[in-house]
């Protein structure tokens, strides 16, 4: 279940032309969801009706914005891998909500996506099952009090051996560790945050500790730090080792 990741932090780089997806491999994007507005129609005339709908209901126009771009690149991206128009694809969800897409003619593409503030971030794999999470700064964030409702006793003795003013940061990097986990195992939200033990110290190598269920905790996981831009927390959970993870720049 643990897993070990370079020290340095990879660059994001121009993905190459064709586009290979190599079996083993996991493909990280990193996405500005802050663009103009010409660009933006693109994205929002690849979008179905109920991705209309949902960006719609969103209050703010920032948000609506952010995800309509974010959408537009995550069907831009598995129109590439799938060889699809980005309006022809078709989603899905399973049991507990986790979206693959239903009309793909090539064997199954797992994918995640998540955006905080500025940026998004989207991974893709061909035979592991993956999550992603990324969270900008929040300077208004009360990371004690959320703290309490999602780190369990052994997370809470690292939390509070931390000085306060790394306790911020530190809340992040294990926030989006779990959510990410959550995310890959494909279970639902209403898996309990506090059922999964993660680290998240600066001298900690990020892994998962420990699974209350039985049956994830019989998994091998890997997990990763995403450094997608300073402040700003992320994670990679994949299901098994990947033989190689590549950070491409959504251009």
């Amino acid at each position: 279940m643990q897993s070990s990741h370079p020290d340095s932090i990879p660059p994001w780089l121009t993905p190459p032309e064709p586009l290979c997806l190599e079996e083993g491999a996991i493909h990280v994007w990193r996405g500005i969801v802050d663009i103009p507005s010409s660009r933006l129609q693109v994205f929002w005339d690849t979008l179905s009706k109920d991705e209309q709908q949902r960006a719609q209901r969103l209050r703010l126009p920032q948000h609506q914005t952010r995800f309509v771009a974010a959408r537009g690149m995550l069907r831009s991206l598995l129109g590439r891998y799938l060889d699809l128009s980005p309006l022809e694809i078709e989603f899905d969800t399973g049991p507990h909500g986790k979206p693959f897409v239903r009309n793909a003619v090539t064997p199954k593409l797992h994918f995640n996506i998540s955006h905080s503030q500025k940026i998004a971030l989207l991974a893709f794999s061909q035979e592991s099952e993956i999550g992603i999470d990324v969270e900008g700064p929040r300077t208004h964030l009360d990371h004690e009090a959320i703290a309490k409702r999602i780190l369990n006793d052994q997370e809470q003795e690292w939390f509070q051996s931390l000085p306060s003013s790394k306790r911020p940061s530190a809340f992040l990097s294990c926030w989006t560790r779990k959510e990410a986990f959550i995310k890959a195992h494909g279970a639902g939200l209403t898996f309990p945050l506090k059922d999964v033990t993660v680290t998240f110290l600066p001298h900690q190598t990020p892994r998962l500790v420990k699974i209350k269920d039985p049956y994830f905790h019989d998994h091998t996981w890997s997990m990763y730090p995403i450094h997608s831009r300073p402040r700003y927390a992320g994670a990679l959970v994949v299901a098994g080792q990947p033989n190689a993870i590549h950070y491409w720049n959504y251009q």
